[in-house]
């Protein structure tokens, strides 16, 4: 049971360092649609616009550039993700687990989860410290620790 509560107070913490749990508002996103400014977005208004991770996902996976993903384009990207992920998780572990013994214990992620958020390294974090963590990603999701997969 304690490894148990050790491994979510550990995901929690990568939550919070990494702002999984901030969202944007709906109401904005839906107004940034809205063409004819009646509250609701048709079929013909939804667009995907910007720099999305899907249109990003979509320009990268069309490998010959015929403007169409095939199954093995689509199979190939999955993998090259799969294998960057796995990169990211190690990296992650082993920042986490500050001695060096092969375990992150809570203590561990709770000083990574701060030190992330502690961007001026000055021991506190204030709320601009929050706002441009939030502000760093797309959608405001913030990024923290690097380019994440």
């Amino acid at each position: 049971m304690r490894k148990l509560t050790q491994c979510g107070t550990l995901a929690v913490a990568l939550l919070i360092a990494q702002g999984a749990l901030a969202r944007p508002d709906p109401a904005s996103i839906i107004n940034a649609m809205d063409e004819d400014g009646d509250g609701l977005v048709s079929a013909e208004e939804f667009t995907l616009r910007g720099r999305g991770p899907g249109l990003k996902l979509l320009e990268r996976a069309d490998s010959n550039g015929d403007g169409r993903i095939s199954r093995a384009e689509h199979d190939a990207v999955r993998v090259e993700r799969a294998g960057r992920i796995a990169k990211w998780a190690d990296d992650m572990f082993v920042e986490l687990d500050a001695d060096g013994d092969g375990y992150v214990t809570a203590a561990e992620a709770q000083r990574g989860a701060f030190e992330r958020l502690d961007r001026d390294g000055d021991g506190y974090i204030d709320a601009g410290e929050f706002g441009r963590m939030r502000d760093r990603r797309p959608g405001g999701y913030p990024r923290v620790g690097g380019p994440r997969p």
